[in-house]
């Protein structure tokens, strides 16, 4: 089930994360750049400070699958920064991206100081981990539409921001990126929304997502199936 509660947890331990980045000198990116190409080995841990980035596989047909979407203050690979494990998937910016990269062995250093923090990277870990089983659980079962409202179910709960009853989705998100998410192709991506605009469930205004309901459009996803 999708909790209820709408937008980022705060945390000391977050603020302590931004005051170390924040020490290093950020550069930005155009939107649409690759930051990390899949098969290499990172050297540097990337904090986001403004805009908004994925990760995404290839398949053998060129078929892309987005894994996870990145916000102002997620860092990533994580597994690569306590690790140094060759990625297999992509890093793109979805917008006009400012990064702040730190070399692997800094940030290590950073935690063995500060072994309070360790508990609160775990926490990442565990709730990366945790969001992608859940995407595995809505996408496998029920129809196109029903996979498609749950997916922006899940955006609405780490990048949604309530206004008036109705919820903001902040990161910005084409058809092709919804499609990636789910696994679907565009046409069909675009259909189905073009439905849940119709029957007033979700509006669009730049690319960004408004639920309009969000307790109708929740039954019309799995979560309550």
């Amino acid at each position: 089930m999708l909790q209820k509660k709408i937008g980022p947890k705060s945390s000391t331990a977050l603020l302590t994360f931004d005051s170390f980045f924040e020490q290093f000198t950020s550069k930005t990116f155009k939107k649409r750049s690759v930051i990390i190409n899949a098969g290499l080995i990172p050297k540097d841990v990337y904090y986001i400070k403004k805009g908004y980035a994925r990760a995404y596989a290839v398949s053998s047909d060129g078929e892309e699958l987005t894994m996870v979407i990145f916000q102002p203050g997620d860092f990533f690979p994580l597994i690569s920064t306590i690790s140094a494990t060759r990625i297999v998937y992509y890093i793109e910016s979805l917008t006009e991206l400012e990064l702040i990269a730190v070399p692997r062995n800094k940030f290590i250093d950073f935690l063995r100081s500060r072994q309070d923090l360790v508990v609160d990277f775990t926490m990442r870990l565990t709730a990366r981990f945790e969001g992608v089983l859940t995407r595995m659980e809505y996408l496998v079962f029920g129809t196109a539409s029903q996979k498609l409202a749950s997916i922006i179910l899940i955006l609405a709960e780490r990048f949604g921001e309530r206004r008036n009853g109705s919820i903001y989705v902040k990161a910005p998100l084409t058809h092709k990126d919804l499609a990636s998410l789910v696994g679907i192709t565009r046409e069909t991506t675009t259909l189905i929304l073009s439905e849940f605009v119709k029957k007033d469930y979700i509006i669009f205004s730049n690319k960004h997502i408004i639920i309009r309901n969000p307790g109708a459009f929740r039954k019309r996803s799995l979560i309550d199936s």
